[in-house]
């Protein structure tokens, strides 16, 4: 029993790192930064707890960096290649790329989805705090509905604190697009936002980190339907129906 109260003491602690009050004032005062080791150092220097810095660093993403809509409507094809000797090598040059990606969001202050990961997943790698980049798909749109992707379409983060993975995605929690116009917004939701909501938005292509959180099908997850911020906020669930394409014959 003892063991349960204590789990639950860890997760409720987690939901309840939503209140961002700690570190928004400071974080607020921060100045421009063009290195991510600059930034990094200064969020150590402010905050102590594995949650704190971990908060810094999203609240920093989603208050300092745009998205970018121009390199996403009109995206530019970039492949990749290189030689390497051994699998030390391949991890550095595969390291050389992520960072050249982390550098060029903090230059220019806006980024695509890669952008926001990589730059997050390298504050948390100075801060010695564990985590991954996870590549998947997202749905936001009617048109997402039984409309599955052959490629993954989106790139977020997993942090472990406590021992717990929690799931956290800065692109989302900076802002919205409206009328094709990037609209600043943020949400503190995308902080650890509910493994029993994780697969209304988001499904991982590595079945490892779907099994983390539940069990669900790609084809399933297209079929669902489309979930707005408002609904994912609040404690509603949606009983029926459960597939976001109905019949005409389903209709009564």
């Amino acid at each position: 029993m003892k063991q349960l109260l204590f789990l639950f003491f860890l997760i409720t602690n987690l939901v309840s790192a939503q209140n961002f009050s700690l570190v928004e004032k400071k974080v607020n005062g921060y100045p421009k930064f063009n290195k991510v080791e600059n930034l990094a150092q200064q969020i150590a220097s402010d905050f102590k707890t594995e949650e704190q810095l971990v908060q810094a660093a999203f609240y920093w993403l989603a208050h300092n960096i745009r998205y970018d809509l121009d390199g996403y409507y009109n995206p530019k094809q970039k492949r990749i290649s290189f030689r390497y000797r051994n699998e030390q090598e391949r991890l550095e040059k595969l390291q050389a790329i992520k960072d050249n990606i982390v550098n060029e969001t903090l230059l220019t202050r806006k980024a695509l989805c890669e952008g926001y990961a990589q730059t997050f997943a390298k504050i948390c790698t100075l801060l010695n705090i564990e985590n991954e980049v996870i590549k998947g798909y997202i749905r936001n749109s009617s048109n997402d509905i039984a409309n599955p992707k052959t490629n993954s379409n989106h790139a977020w983060n997993a942090v472990k604190l406590n021992d717990i993975w929690i799931y956290i995605d800065a692109t989302w929690a900076a802002g919205v697009v409206n009328n094709n116009r990037w609209q600043p917004s943020f949400n503190a939701y995308y902080f650890n936002f509910p493994e029993e909501k994780y697969f209304k938005t988001h499904f991982p292509e590595k079945k490892l980190w779907q099994l983390r959180v539940g069990r669900m099908d790609k084809k399933d997850f297209y079929n669902q339907p489309i979930y707005d911020a408002a609904f994912l906020k609040s404690d509603l669930e949606l009983i029926t129906p459960s597939k976001g394409l109905l019949k005409k014959d389903s209709i009564i």
